[in-house]
């Protein structure tokens, strides 16, 4: 992940910052290495997705998508400096403020970095993350190769199945709502600094470390 303009990050625990996420996405690509599937890498700033899966091995619900690669038991999704400076966070909310406009601004910020054309995937459990991170510790294909041909992941894509909800009191916003299929998918937290002395970000989560509806394999 790199740190641009929308300051996506990914984390297990809010104070960790992402590199929980981070490391658990080197591991996961050393691992597709070692199971000879390919991919491509994200090289372009503020786009959301880690990886490209393509060519033979992965399960079509992967392949030429982007993916986003998540920790094992995490609810932290991405964060973004831009929906903090379009909103009115710090009581300091306008008389004639409009929720469903302000909702509007965030969606067109998420489609910048195309979270609606994002594959979300992530072991299912910590405990399976745990075996990815030890069998590719000790190079054991055999053991990875279970593992991706059995149902241990969640994947979930937004696509155009989504809404936004702007929440508010009587002074400031109070919290950015991303509906899916009319449950909340992810909700912001209260505004942060990314780091010392870092910049002002929001960053959204999951209600629980569950995403999608079933459990899925991710190689043929």
């Amino acid at each position: 992940m790199r740190l641009s303009q929308y300051l996506i990050e990914m984390a297990n625990d809010p104070d960790d910052w992402g590199s929980v996420g981070r490391k658990f996405e080197r591991v996961f690509t050393d691992a597709c290495d070692l199971l000879g599937l390919k991919y491509e890498k994200n090289s372009f700033t503020g786009r959301i997705w880690d990886i490209t899966p393509i060519g033979p091995g992965w399960e079509r619900i992967l392949v030429d998508r982007d993916v986003n690669i998540k920790a094992g038991g995490s609810k932290w999704m991405f964060s973004s400096s831009e929906i903090y400076k379009e909103l009115p966070w710090d009581d300091d909310k306008p008389e004639d403020f409009d929720p469903e406009i302000a909702a509007q601004k965030v969606k067109k910020i998420l489609r910048k970095f195309d979270i609606d054309k994002t594959v979300f995937l992530k072991p299912i459990s910590k405990e399976i993350q745990d075996e990815i991170y030890d069998a590719v510790k000790k190079e054991d294909i055999k053991k990875l190769d279970s593992i991706f041909t059995k149902k241990n992941f969640y994947a979930e894509k937004l696509a155009g199945d989504y809404s936004i909800r702007i929440l508010t009191n009587d002074t400031r916003v109070t919290s950015v709502v991303i509906d899916k299929g009319g449950k909340v998918f992810m909700r912001s937290e209260k505004p942060r600094k990314l780091g010392m002395g870092g910049t002002m970000t929001v960053t959204f989560r999951t209600p629980t470390p569950k995403i999608g509806k079933v459990e899925k394999r991710i190689m043929t």
